[in-house]
């Protein structure tokens, strides 16, 4: 087993920039023996006087990188997006509203979230293409002044 050598330090509290620093009296009555350990404190910063470390920068992919990892991540699995249990639970209520005591078996409630999710699948590819292409539109209609 390894010994670790301790040194002990002494630190003054840390006080607002406004208040002015100042150090108490080592005398007779408190220390017998020894040094002040505020001086021995103050001797040791002198000595090691670091410049702060500077500190790293968290790393940050460019904009939309993130989101095309995801893109093909979700492309390449067949798994639901949408947790089973939520869904069922949505399924379930607003199937009390129409009609109370329903069942449902699970490849019905599953078959249900597979063509809701490529219904939004499908309504959120239409919203992407249109953002994109809405600045050729509005320079076309602007073109042709059909506003």
């Amino acid at each position: 087993m390894a010994r670790i050598k301790m040194n002990a330090r002494v630190y003054a509290p840390a006080l607002p920039k406004s208040v002015p620093r100042t150090r108490p009296r080592c005398t007779a009555l408190t220390r017998t023996t020894g040094p002040c350990p505020f001086a021995l404190a103050s001797r040791m910063s002198v000595q090691r006087t670091r410049t702060p470390r500077q500190v790293k920068k968290a790393h940050r992919y460019k904009p939309g990188t993130v989101a095309l990892r995801e893109i093909r991540k979700y492309q390449k699995t067949t798994d639901l997006l949408i947790k089973k249990l939520p869904f069922q639970r949505l399924v379930r209520e607003i199937a009390q509203d129409l009609k109370t005591d329903v069942c449902f078996q699970s490849h019905a409630v599953f078959a249900l979230q597979e063509a809701s999710e490529a219904y939004l699948a499908g309504l959120f590819k239409t919203l992407i293409f249109v953002l994109f292409t809405r600045s050729a539109l509005l320079s076309c209609l602007k073109t042709f002044s059909l506003h």
